[in-house]
C-alpha cells in the first residue's frame, strides 16, 4: 500500500506516518483549535480488544519462545541499565 510509485524497492515513509498519525489525531490540528475532535476514531474505536493468550492450550514451541524472548529482554535490561518499570506502569492496573 505504501510502496513508491516510482521506485518498488522503496516505501512511501510520510504517507504512512501521516495514516498512523491519523488514527491519534487530525494533521495539522494546531493550526485549527476550533476542530472539535473526535477520540478514538470511528475506525480505531471498532478494534477488537486482544483477549489474553490461554497458556494452558500452548505449544512447547510457543512457551519457549515466549521465555527467549524473555530471556533477551532480562540480558538487554542488565548490559544496558535499561528500567522498564517505568514503562511498563503505563498499563498496569
Amino acid at each position: 500500500m505504501y510502496t513508491d510509485p516510482n521506485d518498488p524497492d522503496r516505501v512511501m515513509y510520510t504517507t504512512f506516518i501521516d495514516d498512523i498519525e491519523y488514527v491519534f489525531t487530525p494533521k495539522r490540528l494546531e493550526l485549527a483549535p476550533e476542530v472539535e475532535v473526535i477520540s478514538p476514531t470511528p475506525e480505531a474505536a471498532n478494534i477488537e480488544k486482544r483477549r489474553k493468550f490461554p497458556w494452558i492450550c500452548a505449544t512447547p514451541a510457543q512457551v519457549d519462545l515466549c521465555e527467549e524472548a524473555i530471556a533477551q529482554i532480562k540480558q538487554r535490561v542488565r548490559t544496558r541499565g535499561l528500567n522498564l518499570r517505568l514503562t511498563f506502569q503505563e498499563y498496569d492496573k
